[in-house]
């Protein structure tokens, strides 16, 4: 069994090699992500890119150890639990949170219904609330 994933592994590469690894660049189009689990087993998980703002507004929970929920408005990200608010904005498939000392860019994607972050510094991954969660004033 081994040994007919590490082939199909290779073959996979192989074909892949002159591609640059970014995201489909039309919304039609969508890729495949192979996940390892548990040493042998693969799993695929479609990927998509965003398509508008609207999908990304909501209440979400970041899929991590520490329990954190964001709120993306049109304008702005709220964190709840820091009570503190950013202005974004959106190009493309890039967002750019404008933090005071800094501004975080990152590819915005999703990952069956998990929204991604993607940055330099690795991946932040977003789990959106069902039920939305009362306006706040911040």
């Amino acid at each position: 069994m081994r040994e007919v994933l590490i082939g199909a592994l290779m073959l996979v590469i192989t074909c892949n090699s002159g591609q640059t690894g970014q995201l489909p660049a039309s919304s039609s189009q969508r890729s495949i992500q192979y996940n390892t689990i548990a040493g042998d087993t693969l799993e695929k998980t479609a990927t998509r890119p965003l398509k508008g703002q609207n999908e990304i507004i909501g209440v979400w929970k970041v899929e991590a150890k520490e329990s954190l929920t964001v709120q993306i408005d049109r304008d702005s990200i709220y964190w709840i639990e820091h009570r503190k608010s950013h202005k974004y904005h959106l190009k493309s498939d890039s967002i750019f949170i404008h933090y005071a000392d800094f501004i975080f860019a990152a590819n915005v994607y999703f990952n069956g219904d998990t929204l991604v972050l993607a940055s330099e510094n690795g991946e932040s991954k977003y789990i959106k609330f069902k039920q939305q969660i009362p306006p706040t004033q911040h």
